[in-house]
This record gives C-alpha cells, structure tokens and sequence, in this order.
C-alpha cells in the first residue's frame, strides 16, 4: 500500500505505471532532516547532495537522480519530503499541481495540502539561512 504522509492523495500510481520524469534532472531541495536520514541509510552525504542556488538539493548522476535505480526510487520509503509533495508545486503564493507533470490531471490539491507544502518550503528557507550564517 502507498503511504502519503503529508496528505497528498494521488488518483495514479506513478511507480506502478513505472514512470520516472519527475527523477530526471532534478533539483529537489533537501532538509537538513532528509540528509539525516538518507545519510543513516548508510548513504554518503557527498555523493548524493549538491550545493546549488543556496540550499543543498538532490545529486544527479548521468542526468537522473543518485536514488533512481531501474525504474523505480531506491530509497522510495525514506525519500525526500519534497519528493513526497511532487507533483505539488508553489505557482507564487498558490499550490498547484505541476504542469510539467506528464500526469498530472490524475492528483488534485487536497484540504491542508497547501498549507503543509507551504510550512516544508518555509522550513527549507530558514535552513538555508541558517547555513548562510555559518
């Protein structure tokens, strides 16, 4: 069974149909909370972040995300909690489902959705300030 923690409910199953676009090229910010537990995976912290913009974000190897293995998420259960969000987006002040979603029409903005992706980026700037300071 899936599990979305975060509330996001979606009416497709993206690793059931095996698709994989949003791992490609990607530059998924990580908390500091995500590093902490891909890193007690047994993970190297060097190989699967990189600094870009501000913020640490998901490493990508030959243009797909370090954790994408033959179709599918290697770390699926203990992924990012952006990656969780995806295809949520922030489109200025609103939440929507990313357009650049290739199936997208089949996930929708639920009740506390927007409110819960809109705390996770804001925890994410204060990360990044805080490691602006150091």
């Amino acid at each position: 069974a899936l599990s979305f923690p975060w509330g996001v409910r979606p009416l497709f199953d993206c690793r059931g149909a095996g698709c994989v676009e949003c791992c490609l090229e990607t530059v998924m910010p990580l908390s500091r909370a995500d590093i902490i537990r891909l890193k007690g995976l047994g993970f190297d912290v060097r190989e699967f972040t990189v600094r870009g913009d501000g913020e640490v974000r998901l490493s990508n190897v030959d243009g797909r995300c370090f954790f994408l293995g033959v179709g599918c998420c290697t770390v699926y259960e203990d992924r990012p909690k952006g990656c969780r969000f995806y295809p949520l987006v922030l489109d200025g002040r609103r939440v929507i489902v990313d357009p650049d979603c290739r199936h997208g029409e089949n996930f929708t903005v639920g009740p506390g959705e927007d409110a819960r992706l809109k705390a996770f980026l804001r925890l994410l700037r204060r990360e990044e300030r805080m490691e602006r300071v150091r």
